[in-house]
């Protein structure tokens, strides 16, 4: 049997959960692993599943779950801190300010409050050592989804016959790119009532983090 004429394994998909009824805003992983040098087929076809299984791990798996969990997490923690900042200042409304995660700190984000009143709300967030190594957890868990190597082989893709790269997402995600209090009440719009974390599809939180991305080549632009 010819190496060409073995199939790899099955192309990953990764589907944008907040329309699953629109397949052209599905986004495909196209899987392009190097075949030379792999010995006999039956070698060359353990190896390939080998490789798609771990890339799958690294890019898909691990960092949807870890993006889930922390985003739990946060929202969590943000349920105990916003009523303290509700006790100590009740001029500050939870749904007039949101925050991001800039170079290794937490700056809010409104343009209702003060910058007193913003100061006020960031040290309660920059205190919080939990909060913080969630949204660390975060940035690595969207770098390690979005940014690819050409080791790795992997490019996005519409469907429409081109590629999308990400390859500066660790920089992006340094300029505070992500809003937190956003993406989880975006997400939360998406359960059913009575549903929690646990229950809704854990590529959500993380797929939805693409809008805020800027790619560094796209074909269809």
């Amino acid at each position: 049997m010819n190496i060409n004429s073995i199939p790899l394994p099955n192309t990953l998909i990764k589907t944008d959960t907040n329309n699953q009824t629109n397949s052209s805003n599905n986004t495909q992983l196209n899987n392009k692993l190097n075949v030379q040098n792999m010995g006999t087929d039956e070698e060359m076809l353990k190896k390939l599943e080998e490789k798609s299984k771990e890339l799958n791990t690294k890019h898909n798996i691990e960092p949807s779950q870890t993006a889930k969990k922390s985003f739990e997490t946060i929202d969590n923690e943000l349920t105990t801190i916003q009523k303290d900042i509700s006790t100590q200042n009740p001029n500050i409304k939870n749904d007039s300010w949101d925050f991001v995660y800039k170079n290794g700190k937490f700056n809010v984000v409104s343009d209702q409050l003060s910058s007193a009143d913003k100061s006020f709300v960031e040290d309660k967030l920059n205190n919080n050592f939990v909060l913080n190594e969630s949204a660390k957890n975060i940035n690595t868990a969207v770098i390690n989804y979005y940014q690819h190597t050409p080791e790795d082989g992997y490019t996005w893709s519409n469907g429409k016959g081109g590629s999308i790269v990400f390859n500066n997402v660790s920089k992006q995600l340094d300029k505070g790119i992500l809003p937190f209090k956003e993406m989880i009440n975006d997400v939360k719009k998406d359960l059913k009532p009575g549903e929690g974390w646990s229950d809704g599809p854990f590529h959500s939180i993380i797929d939805s983090a693409k809008k805020y991305l800027t790619p560094s080549v796209d074909t269809y632009a």
